[in-house]
């Protein structure tokens, strides 16, 4: 009797098989066309069914999206499940030339990981010879200068390797993290937000940025650091309904939240959102996630103003200081 149902059972499992391939094609096909229109979190939904079923570069996708922390916020947990799942999976065609972005995975994983204080072997994996024009891996090495994270504090190291971006952007939504910093760093000397807008606006020829609420929310940063602030109110209230709407589909999306009502808040005040350095040193390189902090003020209950003076702002050299050096950072 088995052998008579023998031939019914293969064909049902090619018809499985098949359905099998055909599904993960068209996962996979979905997924590059949302990386394609920069709708990273639509795009990681279709990777990640991919790699639970065993596929390969799906995994690293999905290991990579959920690292750089651009519209998707950073997962080092996950990012680390999907790296090591993609490693344990064996090569399938042309699959090796996607391993080009393991070692980027692996020093942004480095990167992330709040129990690993010495960050060098990071540093050496994004500044391979393979990765000196490659302008994510740069703009990281930006970030980590211009905050002072897991290395020296340098703004000229930082404008060079951001600008080295900007030279080498594959297309003109790489210019959103650059502005960004443009419009909300600390230190003028850095802080050039004209620039920044000009960048933003170079990229609305790219229709798919429209309606991304991360892009909208730099806009907003930008407009607000140029004084425009009707354009800015305009912009991040915008921002806040596209992220509602992502939330609905992708609930980590919830983590932007905070961020983007601060910053509406401030500018209904017709204040730019810039960082303090203490916010600089307590949470810049998690970009979009770091909330600024306002000082509480001065409660003086004492006769002796000068003590509470002292004890507030430190003896008289770092009271006499105008501006923070960059010494405050380390």
């Amino acid at each position: 009797m088995s052998i008579q149902f023998r031939p019914w059972f293969k064909r049902i499992f090619l018809v499985f098989v098949f359905f099998q391939l055909s599904a993960c094609a068209t996962n996979f096909r979905q997924g590059l066309q949302n990386l394609e229109n920069y709708n990273y979190p639509e795009a990681l939904k279709f990777f990640e069914k991919d790699a639970q079923i065993g596929y390969r570069i799906p995994a690293i996708h999905a290991a990579n999206l959920y690292i750089i922390d651009y519209q998707v916020p950073r997962n080092l947990e996950k990012s680390r499940y999907y790296l090591d799942m993609a490693l344990k999976t064996d090569y399938g065609l042309y699959d090796q030339v996607y391993d080009y972005y393991i070692p980027l995975v692996k020093a942004y994983q480095l990167l992330a990981d709040e129990q690993q204080t010495d960050k060098s072997e990071a540093f050496t994996m994004l500044n391979y010879e393979k990765y000196q024009d490659y302008s994510w891996a740069l703009n990281v090495l930006g970030l980590c200068n211009l905050v002072g994270y897991g290395t020296e504090l340098n703004l000229d190291k930082a404008k060079m390797y951001f600008d080295k971006a900007f030279e080498n952007r594959i297309n003109d939504h790489n210019n959103a993290f650059y502005a960004w910093w443009l419009s909300v760093y600390p230190d003028p000397a850095f802080r050039n937000p004209k620039r920044a807008l000009s960048m933003l606006l170079d990229s609305f020829d790219e229709d798919e940025l429209i309606d991304k609420p991360t892009f909208q929310d730099t806009l907003a940063a930008v407009y607000a650091g140029n004084g425009q602030f009707d354009k800015a109110l305009e912009t991040q209230q915008l921002a806040i309904a596209l992220l509602n709407e992502n939330i609905e589909k992708y609930a980590y999306m919830s983590v932007y939240q905070a961020g983007f009502e601060s910053r509406l808040e401030l500018y209904k005040q017709g204040k730019p959102w810039i960082y303090s350095y203490d916010d600089i040193k307590r949470c810049g390189y998690n970009s979009k996630r770091c909330l600024k902090v306002t000082p509480a003020p001065l409660s003086i209950e004492s006769d002796n103003l000068g003590e509470i003076l002292l004890i507030h702002l430190g003896p008289k050299s770092h009271i006499e200081r105008t501006s923070p050096g960059m010494s405050d950072f380390h």
